[in-house]
């Protein structure tokens, strides 16, 4: 005689996730939507075939679940998220469904990604068009996605202007400094933004000229 679901029950503490009760007795819980997908009802008749299926989806959802909690913190790139994922000790085969799933229902976009990414720095921590390039490429953007990206930009990103917009705040900040060690000092600090020499020598020139 097979095994026979006696009573699903909502648990207390989480409203979407069924208890399933097999011959009277807890037997395991599913997330709502996965109950719902097999038709799960007081009275089957529960094969081992059907259960590893129950636990395969369900297995598939808390991957889900885990994967959208860590998107509504913030946008991710598909590299993260997969990052996340393992990290959670999912199976790589659960992985590359839940992220699948993710892009076909746009939540998982590198483009777009790529596009806020670009926007936001710009705005809060301005740097060279390679050092964005670089940061988005460790991020798990594709090179030619970020490439995209910075050419399409919403405002046009010019090295040299960005580099004099930088010396400029810098210079302000630091009053006082004697000129020499300023200069030093300034060349480091756009050297690791991602800038070249070819557009620093100009942006500190001009910034201390008119200073």
């Amino acid at each position: 005689m097979l095994p026979t679901i006696t009573k699903l029950e909502r648990q207390k503490k989480n409203t979407s996730r069924i208890s399933v009760f097999v011959d009277g007795e807890f037997a395991f819980g599913v997330h709502e939507q996965v109950a719902l997908k097999y038709f799960l009802k007081s009275g089957m008749e529960l094969p081992a075939d059907l259960r590893r299926k129950l636990e395969y989806d369900e297995t598939i959802s808390e991957a889900r679940i885990v994967a959208e909690r860590y998107l509504a913190r913030s946008m991710r790139t598909e590299k993260e998220v997969r990052t996340r994922l393992r990290e959670k000790d999912f199976r790589q085969e659960i992985i590359d469904i839940v992220v699948e799933a993710l892009l076909r229902d746009h939540l998982l976009d590198d483009a777009r990604y790529a596009e806020a990414f670009i926007r936001s720095a710009q705005r809060l921590k301005p740097r060279s068009r390679q050092k964005l390039l670089i940061d988005l490429r460790k991020k798990g953007v594709a090179e030619e996605t970020a490439r995209a990206a910075l050419e399409e930009a919403e405002e046009p990103i010019d090295d040299s202007e960005t580099a004099e917009l930088i010396a400029a705040k810098y210079v302000a900040t630091h009053k006082g400094v004697e000129p020499e060690k300023l200069k030093r000092r300034l060349f480091g600090y756009l050297q690791r933004r991602g800038f070249r020499a070819g557009d620093i020598f100009p942006a500190i020139r001009s910034v201390l000229e008119n200073d």
